[in-house]
């Protein structure tokens, strides 16, 4: 009997390895793990401790000391055909102002203001739901934040964004963390520290209809 697959985990290789097992069946190459197409803000390339890079990995500034075949390139504006990929995997900046000072922005990167995060998660799914094939795959990773006393959703806001432009949201991973980076020298707390991310699955249906359509088995599951 295989191990139960469950959504929330302490290992964020755990949670790829189960995404890849249960979506990216279309993707596998003859012989080989299944892996992603495309890994546009490839960073460090911190999610290939266990999983195999992408066949095709981006980042608009890729870091020196990082293998040669980082290809540089926006992802809002990608150097690929219309429906040309089947799988992506997205891991965005999800912080805004702070500075390079900051702990959290120095490691996770970030916009200069709130809009912009807004703006880049909405143009570059736009530009997934152009490369990629029908029914093919994409993968978000995001945090929600806080920015000047206010809460900020982010994974409800991608997960609106998704929808409006026809994805289907197949499924959410919830990363836990044990430890994580603290600004000490905030003297009174208004909000619970979030020690949790997420990884969102959207599926590219065949038309925005609010269900998505199984090509192999034929039937249709609610949304």
């Amino acid at each position: 009997m295989s191990l139960l697959i469950r959504s929330i985990s302490y290992s964020q290789d755990t949670i790829l390895r189960n995404i890849i097992k249960l979506y990216l069946s279309r993707c596998s190459e003859k012989g080989k793990p299944r892996r992603f197409d495309l890994d546009p803000t490839y960073g460090y390339g911190g999610f290939y401790n266990v999983i195999r890079k992408p066949r095709l990995c981006f980042d608009l500034s890729p870091a020196p000391d990082i293998d040669a075949k980082i290809i540089q390139a926006d992802v809002r504006n990608l150097p690929l055909r219309d429906k040309s990929i089947y799988s992506i995997i997205f891991d965005p900046p999800f912080l805004a102002g702070g500075g390079k000072s900051s702990i959290m922005t120095s490691r996770y990167g970030y916009m200069e203001k709130v809009e912009d995060v807004w703006e880049l998660y909405w143009k570059a799914l736009v530009e997934f739901e152009r490369v990629l094939k029908t029914y093919g795959v994409v993968v978000v990773k995001c945090q929600d934040f806080i920015n000047g006393r206010n809460q900020y959703f982010s994974h409800t806001v991608i997960m609106n964004y998704a929808v409006k432009l026809g994805f289907y949201p197949k499924d959410l991973f919830i990363l836990l963390s044990k430890n994580r980076p603290t600004p000490w020298s905030i003297k009174k707390q208004e909000h619970a520290r979030k020690f949790h991310s997420y990884f969102w699955v959207f599926g590219k249906q065949k038309r925005s209809i609010g269900y998505l359509e199984d090509p192999e088995k034929g039937d249709k599951h609610n949304g």
